[in-house]
């Protein structure tokens, strides 16, 4: 896909996969400043039916802080595939658990993630590093209600 050599194309493959990591470590430590900047200025996001354009209402859309949920991003299958020395491509699985904190420790009776789906991401890199220019997530499956 790109004349990149093998170096140059790990190090991109790098920098993209590093992006999904620090996105759910930081939403499940409630450094949503910090998982807002993992998005380029102009991106755009689709989440669970909502869009939103620009780092700015991307941040505005999550909630600032919610200590009385946990939550767990479980990552897999992550590919990246880059186009050239500024996109890359790329599609990243997870399961999501979330359960309501009791002494500061999610609790439930069973435990399940609440959806499983994939994100499909586009990558660019920025003055401030490799960011995400759009990531959509595609629900696969979603726990039933009730």
């Amino acid at each position: 896909m790109t004349t990149l050599n093998f170096k140059d194309t790990l190090k991109i493959e790098h920098a993209c996969t590093r992006l999904s990591l620090d996105y759910s470590h930081y939403a499940d430590s409630h450094q949503m400043d910090a998982w807002a900047g993992l998005f380029a200025e102009d991106a755009e996001m689709e989440l669970m039916g909502q869009h939103h354009k620009g780092r700015a209402a991307i941040r505005a859309s999550v909630n600032t802080n919610n200590p009385e949920m946990a939550s767990v991003h479980k990552l897999h299958n992550i590919r990246i595939d880059v186009v050239n020395e500024t996109e890359a491509t790329g599609t990243v699985g997870v399961s999501l658990f979330v359960a309501p904190r009791k002494d500061g420790v999610g609790q439930v009776k069973d435990i399940a993630p609440v959806v499983m789906g994939n994100y499909q991401d586009v990558y660019k890199k920025t003055a401030e590093g490799w960011r995400f220019a759009r990531r959509a997530f595609a629900p696969v499956i979603v726990k039933q209600q009730g």
